[in-house]
């Protein structure tokens, strides 16, 4: 079951993000706080109010996970600005409903699966923020990929598409995950940024560049 309503499709992307892009968000990532002790519902992290808008934990995969939604006004909208650009021209990727930046340690994976986190989700996209790894190979719909830094794999249709990885061998696997939904699919959780929120993108962006 999905409310995604295009043409179904899986495709890559190379070099759709800039390396200097990847490294700073694995810069950020690598900064950002570790929340220990939010506890688990299942698979569903079940952090405290306070945090649930931008938050990092271990999952009960063993990968370390940054969430952001939209209730956060910074760092969530300095990605949309340079996510949105890079989706692909299908009505499923409208808008983004959260990211995720995602490191997968060695001997760690995700089994195959169908999205289910939030039923209104109807696209997914994962970029490659780098590539020192071995393993880890990403699988959507029985197609393998093998992706360098900045390449993108999107596939519409997500909460009924079968997708994982392999366990990774060597190294660290480090991906941004970029979920969508659509007005047809949900009351939008996301809204084109007003001009105050547009102005709150440009300062981030001059902060995060800053970090570096």
């Amino acid at each position: 079951m999905s409310n995604a309503q295009g043409k179904r499709m899986v495709s890559i992307s190379r070099n759709a993000m800039k390396k200097d892009t990847c490294k700073l968000i694995l810069h950020k990532f690598r900064q950002k706080e570790e929340t220990v002790g939010i506890p688990y519902e299942g698979q569903a992290a079940m952090p405290d109010e306070s945090i649930e808008s931008n938050y990092k934990c271990r999952d009960t995969f063993g990968r370390l996970v940054w969430t952001l939604t939209p209730a956060d006004n910074t760092d969530f909208l300095y990605l949309c600005d340079k996510v949105l650009p890079l989706s692909p021209e299908n009505p499923d990727f409208e808008f983004v409903s959260f990211f995720q930046v995602i490191e997968y340690p060695i001997g760690c994976f995700i089994p195959m699966h169908k999205d289910s986190a939030d039923e209104y989700d109807t696209a997914t996209s994962l970029i490659a923020l780098d590539e020192d790894y071995t393993g880890g190979q990403l699988i959507v719909d029985d197609i393998p990929f093998s992706t360098k830094t900045g390449d993108m794999v999107s596939f519409n249709y997500s909460t009924a598409t079968f997708h994982g990885t392999t366990p990774v061998k060597t190294g660290i696997r480090t991906v941004l995950a970029i979920w969508y939904q659509t007005s047809y699919s949900n009351n939008p959780v996301f809204s084109p940024p007003t001009e105050e929120e547009e102005t709150t993108m440009k300062e981030t962006e001059i902060e995060w560049n800053s970090t570096l």
